[in-house]
């Protein structure tokens, strides 16, 4: 379960709840000279997001968010995502709204307002306490959202927005890195040659580049 702040550019908020599912797992061991090795682990993830957004003195949207991503786990603790969104924005204008028939009569028209597709696309940085102590089981991330809308005047109209939240594990989300210990696939690769000679400077050891 997730639950953040949002802030749209430029001026602009929201917040949200959702909920995500890693669905497979990858976890990839590169052994390097001496016998040294190196685990690169991954997440792909389905995940709903929905929001109540705002815009001051204009309009207020729900904003249903399904998208998929995919999480690297860097360090213990530290992960980053990628996260392609496809979604439903509907809004709601501000006072109200009249509508005329041909004869000339005014109607009120309660809770008007627009229909739009979004896409976007979303980075995303973590920090996952629960690797760092079993009781903790959340996470903290902040969240870039590059998205549009379609159709705005048969135009897509391009947006930002910067999140930050707090994601809480369930006890059956014992799955990918978000838990250690369980991995759906997983395979062994030995570095090239060219590889090695790159990781083996007189100072010490270069990391390798990540296999994803």
């Amino acid at each position: 379960l997730t639950t953040s702040l949002v802030y749209g550019f430029p001026g602009n908020f929201a917040i949200s709840a959702g909920y995500e599912k890693p669905f497979r797992s990858k976890r990839v061991t590169i052994k390097l000279p001496k016998g040294k090795i190196k685990i690169r682990e991954a997440d792909y993830n389905l995940n709903l997001q929905l929001y109540f957004y705002r815009e001051p003195n204009f309009q207020s949207a729900l904003w249903i968010n399904p998208g998929f991503g995919i999480r690297h786990q860097k360090k213990k603790w530290f992960y980053y995502e990628t996260i392609i969104h496809l979604g439903y924005f509907r809004t709601f204008y501000d006072g109200s709204v009249y509508l005329a028939d041909k004869a000339g009569n005014l109607t009120e028209k309660s809770l008007f307002g627009r229909r739009y597709w979004t896409l976007g696309v979303s980075p995303t940085f973590g920090a996952n306490m629960e690797q760092l102590n079993k009781k903790h089981r959340y996470a903290y991330f902040v969240k870039l959202n590059f998205w549009a809308m379609y159709p705005f005047s048969n135009v897509l109209v391009p947006q930002a927005m910067a999140e930050a939240g707090i994601k809480f594990h369930l006890k059956d989300s014992e799955t990918g890195i978000l838990r250690t210990g369980f991995y759906v696939k997983e395979k062994i690769k030995k570095p090239k040659k060219k590889e090695e000679e790159k990781v083996k400077p007189k100072k010490g050891w270069k990391k390798l580049k990540s296999v994803f």
